[in-house]
């Protein structure tokens, strides 16, 4: 047994009824002090799980991270801040501290909690480069049967990593690998169904699902094992997994199986006996309460969970994910325009900015093709337009400004919107149509920030004495955009004298 293994271990039996009578560890968790910091790192993990099993999680993690100012290099309090966070979705919290437990210490139980967090953040690719690195380092062979456990977790999670991204070979190839070791799993052997599946080799796919289920006789196993063969055409397997899936599965899901079983019977021709199963279904009042998993709605929630938490990477997962399902949803189009905006703007190098603004285009141009009304969409394109024309390729400038004048234009017909009107004159002015800019700055309301850049059109359309007259309705003689202005129509005028005092109270300097 490792180092690592041997101190999880002594923690666990040095308090395990604390953790397993609930009463118990309340009675515990009253002692503890979230400020008191215990003698040993060991003992302060052990009074943050009891803390834990006592349901009071912000004083166990407010322990646990005073002990981590204490014990800065401790692998045990990092390694359990980590799973923590993973279990409080605060994916970025957890890969933090999983990164410094890992550089403290390497073991395959910090590298596959670190992939989970990867995984869970939507960051795939990296989840990925953990688990080959994780692999990498340690043999089986001379792993102990814990570490083993998490070393094989690695080789199956990378399996699934692949198998959704459509790499079936490197996905079966970890399948295979991971059952030399474990045969009472019977996930992978579900996995590797799905790719000889994918592959046209079904009656391959039905041996290994057979063994599936002769490791586990679960209801969900029975509930795939119907739809497998059903899908494949073997009807009357179907009914007879569908017929056990309903007797194990609890009320909540049970309706799926009846359902199903309807469907399959109705293939069958038993239309007695479908029409029954579908009114069975259908009396089930947890229908109406049941969560939906993979439903529009909760992952749409989800992702509006992680925008909220500021994990970016996990929203446009979610929702590159989401669209592939339901591509003709417009919330989710309209969360990835913007997310990508957001994105480009405050993440990314210049470089990746025009990239990722392109695609952010090209996805609100065609969500407007078949939406036209819809001025929030139209503004996001018009803003995205002038942000490429300002960062992307020169020869590109025009042409971006003006598909920005156009969706603001038809945004402003839309709704009468003083930030619309005010976003098409600052593009009339970028492309120096100055008397269209004129013109709608004029109708807007008479704010400093307007009245500065209407001066400043007059300016450029040659009109200084509009210009004046405009700065005279402003107040703070002091703005700097103020003084900038009225240095160029002193410039016009070459008046130098004026043109130097604006220089010195620019500079700071007093006469």
């Amino acid at each position: 047994m490792s180092t690592l293994s041997f101190i999880a271990f002594f923690l666990i039996l040095s308090f395990q009824d604390k953790l397993t009578q609930p009463a118990v560890c309340k009675e515990e968790a009253g002692k503890i002090k979230a400020n008191i910091i215990p003698d040993t790192p060991e003992k302060a993990v052990e009074n943050f799980l009891i803390l834990i099993c006592a349901g009071e999680k912000r004083k166990a993690e407010e322990l646990l991270k005073n002990a981590d100012d204490k014990y800065p290099n401790n692998f045990l309090i990092k390694f359990n801040l980590g799973n923590f966070y993973i279990t409080e979705e605060k994916y970025d919290f957890a890969i933090f501290f999983l990164n410094q437990a890992r550089r403290i210490k390497e073991a395959p139980s910090v590298f596959d909690s670190l992939a989970t967090a990867y995984i869970k953040f939507g960051d795939t690719d990296s989840a990925e480069k953990i688990i080959e690195e994780g692999t990498s380092k340690f043999s089986i062979s001379k792993l102990d049967e814990d570490e083993k456990k998490f070393f094989l977790n690695m080789i199956l999670k990378r399996g699934i990593i692949r198998m959704f991204r459509g790499e079936i070979d490197k996905a079966e190839s970890d399948f295979r690998e991971y059952l030399k070791y474990e045969r009472l799993n019977p996930y992978p052997y579900l996995a590797l169904a799905e790719i000889m599946g994918r592959k046209g080799k079904i009656e391959s796919a039905k041996e290994i699902l057979l063994m599936a289920l002769a490791n586990s006789d679960s209801g969900e196993l029975n509930l795939y094992a119907g739809a497998f063969f059903h899908s494949n055409g073997y009807f009357e397997e179907a009914t007879h997994y569908y017929l056990k899936s309903a007797e194990k599965l609890s009320k909540e899901k049970m309706y799926l199986s009846l359902f199903m079983l309807g469907t399959v019977q109705r293939d069958l021709g038993m239309y007695s006996e479908s029409r029954e199963s579908f009114e069975k279904a259908k009396k089930y009042p947890e229908l109406a309460t049941a969560k939906a998993y993979y439903s529009e709605r909760k992952r749409l929630e989800l992702v509006k969970s992680f925008i909220e938490r500021g994990n970016i990477k996990g929203a446009e997962f979610e929702l590159r994910d989401l669209l592939n399902l339901f591509p003709e949803n417009n919330e989710a189009k309209k969360l990835l325009i913007d997310l990508l905006y957001l994105k480009a703007l405050l993440f990314s190098p210049k470089e990746q900015k025009i990239k990722i603004l392109e695609e952010a285009r090209d996805l609100a141009k065609s969500y407007l093709d078949k939406n036209p009304g819809d001025d929030e969409v139209l503004v996001k394109f018009a803003l995205i337009n002038l942000w490429l024309a300002e960062i992307g390729p020169k020869f590109a400038r025009s042409g971006n400004i003006l598909h920005a004048i156009s969706a603001l234009q038809n945004a402003v017909k839309i709704k009468d919107n003083k930030d619309y009107k005010t976003l098409l004159a600052i593009s009339y002015y970028m492309i120096e149509k100055y008397d269209s800019a004129i013109e709608e700055l004029r109708k807007l309301p008479p704010e400093p920030k307007i009245l500065l850049l209407l001066a400043s059109a007059y300016i450029k359309s040659g009109d200084i004495k509009k210009a004046e007259e405009v700065l005279k309705n402003i107040k703070d003689k002091k703005d700097e955009n103020f003084l900038l202005i009225s240095y160029e129509i002193f410039k016009s005028k070459k008046d130098t004298v004026n043109m130097q005092n604006i220089e010195k109270l620019i500079l700071g300097e007093k006469e």
